[in-house]
């Protein structure tokens, strides 16, 4: 039987018609056999039915798959643009806020409750005692001061006291510990001489290299770089920040994402640069190891020489 091409188009109109609705709630899982259900007893080439069966067959498969597909592509959609208000989310969220808010009081920033600055001031209190009011250069000497809470928080020096957290750097770097400078015109062998003049410059080296080190805490200290990592830390565990994500779309959420992860890349960098510097010290270390066995390897030599 012949079917013109115009009955075959209004065909295929009324079937997509009558079985699209029908369709648009197919379930993902069972969309498969549906679909091919769909196509029973029929085939699409060859075998039972007349044209129009299997046309009205062929509008019925391409049906059910664009639906399902629809359906499935609707659910996807829906589940990134929703709000996540799930039991195990809110679990973490507050398990995250937690760990977070107890590492930042720990690490003696300038936290709410200033937690590891009250113990560093009762330890540094503990350790000067009752001399601690004739020590007036306190904050030249205490690390406090490289916390932003000064042991003295109204120097008894008054401007004398100049910058406090450089002059810590100083100390704790040994910088202020000069040595006499070798001279051509002692009258010393020239093998004293020599040796001398090694011991002087391997400890200026070391000194040098321990006041570059602490040179970058003191840089950080006036950037303000641990008041704003302590921000940083705040805002990502903080349960309002969690509350926020978890009601955005999902396109605003990748971008923080990416934001956190620069910043990430930033810290790891950091984070490598001071591993370094941890080997080198510890190799430094060493060199003074090795200095401070030189009064004993003398001894060691007289006696092997039978001195």
């Amino acid at each position: 039987m012949f079917i013109s091409n115009s009955r075959i188009k209004k065909i295929i109109a009324l079937a997509a018609v009558t079985l699209a609705p029908g369709m648009l709630y197919t379930q993902s899982a069972n969309a498969g056999d549906q679909c091919q259900n769909a196509m029973a007893p029929f085939t699409l080439f060859g075998g039972g039915g007349s044209k129009t069966e299997q046309l009205l067959t062929l509008v019925a498969w391409f049906t059910c798959y664009t639906d399902t597909y629809t359906y499935n592509a609707a659910v996807a959609l829906n589940n990134w643009i929703i709000p996540d208000t799930s039991d195990t989310t809110s679990a973490l969220q507050s398990t995250l806020a937690s760990y977070t808010n107890t590492a930042t009081n720990s690490m003696a920033q300038n936290t709410p409750d200033k937690t590891g600055i009250q113990l560093q001031q009762q330890l540094t209190n503990d350790f000067f005692g009752s001399s601690l009011g004739d020590v007036t250069q306190a904050n030249d000497i205490t690390f406090l001061t490289m916390l932003g809470s000064p042991i003295y928080p109204s120097d008894p020096r008054g401007d004398g006291a100049g910058d406090i957290a450089y002059n810590f750097i100083k100390n704790a770097s040994g910088i202020n510990m000069t040595h006499t400078a070798p001279s051509d015109q002692w009258r010393g062998s020239k093998d004293n001489k020599d040796k001398y003049t090694s011991f002087y410059n391997t400890i200026s080296s070391i000194q040098s290299y321990n006041a570059y080190v602490l040179g970058q805490m003191y840089a950080d200290y006036k950037n303000g770089m641990t008041n704003q990592t302590s921000a940083l830390m705040q805002q990502a565990g903080n349960s309002n920040w969690f509350s926020q994500v978890a009601s955005e779309n999902i396109g605003y959420v990748l971008r923080q994402i990416l934001m956190y992860n620069s910043e990430s890349f930033v810290l790891l960098a950091q984070l490598l640069q001071t591993q370094r510097q941890m080997a080198e010290a510890q190799a430094m270390t060493n060199t003074l190891i090795v200095i401070g066995n030189q009064f004993t390897e003398n001894q060691l030599i007289a006696k092997a020489r039978g001195g």
